[in-house]
């Protein structure tokens, strides 16, 4: 929400993306954990916004008035390199309040449990496609299984409607809040659960080996911000997240 220079018209909503394509993941900066190089990404941000769109201030979901991105992600500990952003303090939170989320399909999918099958059907249709282009993979899958991994999982949709039914022996389920992983065995079913690894923590902390997966399931977990729910990944951890050995080399090859 944001506030117009000009016309001073409040609760303007602005909707912004990064375009990752353009970003050159082995020689990008903004990826640096230094607070200069943090400074300088959201300064950069800012100074697009207020060309295009004249922000000048605005607020954040809790009501709170800022004069400038810069201090909100500044409050919202961006610049500390010395512990973890509130960011991710607070969208741990959030996720791990059944109140807030119940350790259900619908919980999952924020009310919307009735896409859950159309979803799986195209996550589907995605993964034919990109086995067809990895014939290498494929018949890793085919001769002894594969070992994937579902991250930002909560209880498992993912592994049980998708990784599972591909034929995968061995799924790691990477999730922050240990109230839906352990909410995910059940879910999941008790035989299909010994083919899993439960593991919590964040995608931010979350940095395999190298080879190690045969397949990453990444999905709503690094979708657009949203200060509100605090569910997504700043564009420099997911950046650092896929520059990691585990991640770049998949997707260099």
């Amino acid at each position: 929400i944001i506030k117009n220079s000009q016309t001073s018209t409040a609760n303007i909503l602005v909707p912004c993306t990064l375009d990752m394509t353009k970003i050159d993941l082995a020689k990008s900066d903004i990826i640096k954990s230094d607070d200069e190089s943090r400074l300088n990404f959201i300064q950069r941000i800012e100074n697009s916004l207020t060309k295009k769109f004249q922000v000048s201030c605005g607020t954040d979901s809790a009501g709170r008035e800022y004069d400038s991105i810069t201090e909100l992600w500044r409050n919202e500990g961006y610049f500390d390199k010395n512990k973890v952003p509130n960011w991710y303090k607070k969208s741990h939170d959030y996720w791990n309040n059944e109140k807030n989320v119940p350790s259900t399909i619908d919980g999952m999918l924020g009310g919307f449990s009735v896409l859950t099958e159309r979803d799986l059907d195209a996550s589907r249709k995605f993964v034919d496609d990109l086995l067809a282009s990895r014939p290498d993979v494929k018949e890793r899958i085919c001769s002894n299984g594969g070992r994937a991994s579902e991250c930002g999982a909560g209880i498992g949709r993912l592994t049980k409607g998708l990784l599972l039914p591909l034929g995968f022996k061995s799924i790691d389920v990477v999730e922050t809040s240990a109230r839906l992983l352990n909410s995910a065995p059940g879910y999941i079913g008790h035989d299909d659960a010994t083919k899993c690894n439960f593991i919590c923590k964040g995608l931010q902390d979350f940095d395999p080996d190298a080879d190690t997966y045969d397949l990453i399931w990444v999905q709503w977990v690094v979708g657009k911000p949203n200060l509100k729910y605090r569910n997504h990944y700043d564009a420099s951890t997911l950046i650092s997240f896929l520059r990691r050995p585990s991640i770049a080399g998949w997707l260099s090859e």
